[in-house]
């Protein structure tokens, strides 16, 4: 049993033929399957490049994908289906963009709070000279209405 990924991509200028390309191909058994048995069958596309299914760019281009499957039996006899699939492209670049977003929003916030800090810090700092300065000029202007008697 054979399963091959094909690629199609078809160009509509002055009747250019399809261009088809086998992107890959695996061999899931030696053999035939027993009858009525079903095959779960995983292949990864990752190592293979592979664009997603465009359909009639500006009416000029196009790409597809088939799968196809051959078949054979214990007889030694081959059966064939071709059958076309669709290819989407899911972007994890976004997704890291979003997480390093909210990573340097943090590291943000967290700068911006510790300049607000220190400058609560220092405003705390000069109120409290502020209230000393104070406190001595009233100490002062008191002084100054006594006076001493001499005894």
């Amino acid at each position: 049993m054979e399963i091959q990924i094909i690629k199609k991509e078809i160009v509509n200028v002055n009747n250019i033929a399809p261009i088809t390309q086998v992107v890959a191909r695996f061999e899931i058994m030696d053999g035939g399957p027993i009858k009525n048995e079903t095959i779960p069958i995983r292949f990864f596309l990752k190592p293979y490049d592979i664009t997603p299914t465009l359909n009639n760019v500006n009416n000029r281009f196009s790409v597809k994908y088939f799968i196809s499957i051959v078949l054979s039996d214990v007889e030694d006899r081959k059966y064939f289906k071709h059958h076309e699939i669709t290819l989407h492209r899911i972007e994890k670049v976004k997704k890291k963009k979003i997480e390093n977003d909210v990573d340097n929003s943090n590291k943000n916030n967290n700068i911006i709070n510790n300049e607000n800090n220190q400058n609560t810090q220092n405003e705390n700092k000069n109120e409290i000279k502020n209230e000393v300065i104070e406190n001595e000029e009233n100490n002062n202007n008191n002084n100054e209405g006594e006076t001493k008697l001499d005894d």
